[in-house]
């Protein structure tokens, strides 16, 4: 199952086009989604209590295609 690492759908995207998109740019993984697995929303709120970001999480069951998994070492990181 994966969602799409920190990233958005871009104007004219379809849902599964940004996943494939983001999940290349991120991971250089080729996936190909299968479904929609589920989602999930978070309304942030400023201090006076007004919404002030909506956040909406989908995870898509997919199949991977090519590229290879493993641990990203990011630099400064140990």
């Amino acid at each position: 199952v994966w969602t799409m690492p920190g990233g958005v759908v871009e104007a004219g995207e379809t849902l599964s086009e940004a996943l494939i998109r983001e999940i290349d740019e991120e991971t250089k993984i080729k996936i190909e989604p299968v479904w929609l697995a589920g989602h999930r929303e978070m309304v942030v709120s400023e201090a006076s209590g007004g919404p002030e970001r909506h956040f909406v999480i989908m995870r898509f069951a997919s199949r991977w295609m090519s590229g290879r998994t493993g641990v990203i070492s990011w630099p400064g990181t140990t």
